[in-house]
């Protein structure tokens, strides 16, 4: 597990894996948008959560419901929000 601060924006990054098994929290806990660059595990990368959505009564999410991610990745958050991704691995090769 790793835990990074992005301090200019008051949000936490919290990266947890077992295997090939990898998932991504953010939390911001600012009342604006937050908007930052990080080093992510190449793939794709599906939203499995978003409190800022409207399914969970939140104002609209910036966040993309997919990231393919090549070395670095920009990550939008909405304000007072929490977003979580998960690693997309193939069944055959559970990569």
């Amino acid at each position: 597990m790793r835990v990074t601060p992005f301090r200019d924006c008051h949000t936490l990054l919290v990266e947890r894996w077992d295997g090939d098994d990898e998932v991504l929290v953010g939390l911001n806990f600012s009342g604006r948008p937050a908007q930052l660059r990080t080093k992510l595990r190449d793939g794709t990368w599906g939203r499995v959560l978003d409190s800022a959505a409207a399914e969970w009564l939140g104002p609209g999410t910036p966040t993309a419901p997919e990231l393919v991610v090549e070395g670095e990745a920009i990550l939008t958050f909405a304000a007072h929000s929490v977003a979580v991704f998960a690693l997309r691995t193939d069944s055959m090769t559970n990569r």
